[in-house]
């Protein structure tokens, strides 16, 4: 089977009143067995990139630091 590479972005904005457990993102790559991939944005100023197997979240893949401002629109 061909591989075809896809590019798909969401925009989210933290309303104002946002706190630090608030978190938006995207899943992707579901293979039908309740296991993908998210990549997270987090109102604590985290992005991470996990790997979800069976349901039960594991460590992040890769993950990184940001200024998370309320009310500021960005793209994952």
């Amino acid at each position: 089977m061909e591989h075809q590479h896809r590019a798909l972005g969401v925009k989210v904005t933290f309303p104002s009143g946002s706190g630090s457990t608030d978190k938006a993102g995207i899943a992707f790559g579901h293979d039908g067995n309740n296991s993908y991939y998210a990549a997270v944005l987090a109102g604590n100023g985290k992005v991470g990139l996990y790997k979800i197997t069976s349901g039960s979240w594991g460590s992040a893949l890769a993950s990184a630091t940001a200024t998370i401002s309320n009310g500021t629109q960005y793209t994952i």
